[in-house]
């Protein structure tokens, strides 16, 4: 180990033993933070507070993060099992060999498919090191992120615009999220190389350019079947938010979550995208629909146009909505008590669909699911429902059917073992 790094583990270790003597760190409630500091968000234009200069930002806060450590030492369940379970897929994934292997080839699926898989690896090696701090895994994610920042050609630059053209914007943005979030864990570690660091930042700064072409394409073409609201608008708004925040640009923020010039806006996307009584459904459901319920995706259209897949399609779009609101607060803006212009909250779709995580049935409510598989991985999101919207009795009674340190990860997913970064106690937490 070099002496930059030894340093650098003596002064995070230091820190660590100090936690408790700063003022209200070690003596906060368990699971609580600071919520007096959050802006709200309002119905005219939200001014954008600057973005704090530490990392990382996407999956913490300060508080956050030492309530994670804390559990951790203590060697608490469910967090501790969790803990686990992740340090064993690291472990595993550097026995099978550190290959990057960056796409840089013209077809952006090609492109999605190379990068969710190494960005994962990324992610999951920047995790083991911010719970174990074995510079081993540090140093691994900056691995696969230099690999990948300064491959030639520079991955996803000059993809053709006859492959994949109304899905290039959101394949690029769900790709760059594994590998941004890996990057905000490790930013600050000693092991970078200022000129990779810079290669890096430079690597996500044009991932803007085709997630903001995908933008522009579904805008000029009456977003191919009026789709006005779906999960490609959602994954174009949450890559550039996501970008925007790990490079401390708070004009590209402001630009994804609330802007004149940008018609699909967070804040817009919450008005379209979840329905409340009386809206109207998307024109490609069958005129014996059953009406939209309090809280649905609009998605749901895809059980009739792409069979049996709406659960599939309103989770993905939930999802993402969740993890723009996530980052945004974990940067001082509550979009969690925001409501739009029809009453629209982000609590509503997860009280709607967490019987249907919860019993397994897709036949619940109105039916339109029916026939539908109802995914493992699906209740994941409900460890963040359940921080923002504590003792909500749907997301409560989901959480305790689950063994919460076991539910299967899809490496597709946007949240990365949400039980450590935001579990919170329930009544019956036992060791399993």
């Amino acid at each position: 180990m070099n002496f930059m790094l030894k340093v650098y583990r003596l002064t995070r270790i230091l820190m660590l033993m100090c936690l408790p003597l700063i003022p209200g760190a070690g003596e906060a409630v368990e699971g609580t933070e600071v919520e007096s500091r959050l802006l709200p968000v309002p119905e005219e234009r939200l001014e954008l507070p600057p973005i704090r200069d530490e990392h990382p930002r996407l999956m913490f806060t300060p508080e956050s993060l030492e309530l994670m450590k804390r559990r951790l030492t203590q060697e608490r369940n469910p967090w501790h099992r969790a803990a686990r379970r992740l340090m064993e897929e690291a472990e595993e994934a550097r026995e099978s060999g550190l290959d990057p292997d960056p796409y840089t080839g013209r077809h952006s699926l090609e492109f999605y498919s190379a990068a969710i898989w190494k960005g994962e690896r990324a992610r999951l090696y920047a995790y083991a090191w911010l719970i174990s701090e074995e510079d081993r895994f540090a140093e691994a994610a900056i691995t696969y992120l230099t690999a990948w920042a300064t491959a030639d050609p520079v991955p996803a630059s000059d993809f053709d615009p006859e492959i994949r053209y109304p899905n290039t914007g959101m394949e690029v943005a769900r790709a760059a999220i594994p590998f941004v979030e890996a990057y905000d864990l490790i930013a600050r570690h000693p092991a970078w190389d200022d000129g990779d660091r810079g290669a890096v930042e430079a690597w996500f700064r044009s991932l803007v350019d085709p997630i903001r072409e995908g933008k522009k394409r579904w805008r000029e073409n009456d977003y191919f079947g009026r789709q006005y609201f779906q999960n490609h608008l959602t994954g174009h708004t949450m890559g550039l938010a996501a970008i925007g925040y790990v490079l401390g640009d708070r004009d590209l923020v402001q630009y994804a979550l609330d802007h004149p010039e940008n018609d699909r806006d967070y804040k817009t996307l919450i008005d379209g995208m979840i329905f409340m009584p009386g809206d109207e459904p998307h024109h490609r459901e069958p005129d014996d629909a059953p009406p939209p319920e309090k809280g649905e995706i609009a998605d749901r259209y895809r059980h009739y146009t792409n069979p049996d897949r709406g659960l599939a399609y309103t989770h993905l779009s939930l999802s993402q909505l969740l993890y723009i609101a996530e980052i945004a607060w974990n940067n001082g803006i509550d979009f969690y008590r925001y409501k739009g212009s029809g009453g629209e909250n982000l609590k509503y779709p997860l009280q709607f669909y967490a019987d249907f995580y919860r019993t397994g049935d897709a036949g619940l409510k109105h039916g339109l699911y029916e026939g539908e598989t109802v995914q493992e991985y699906y209740p994941i999101i409900y460890e963040v429902g359940n921080r923002r919207y504590p003792e909500t009795p749907e997301i409560v009674e989901l959480l305790k059917s689950l063994d919460r340190a076991a539910i299967p990860r899809h490496p597709h997913a946007y949240f990365f073992f949400p039980l450590l970064t935001h579990g919170e106690p329930l009544e019956r937490d036992v060791e399993r």
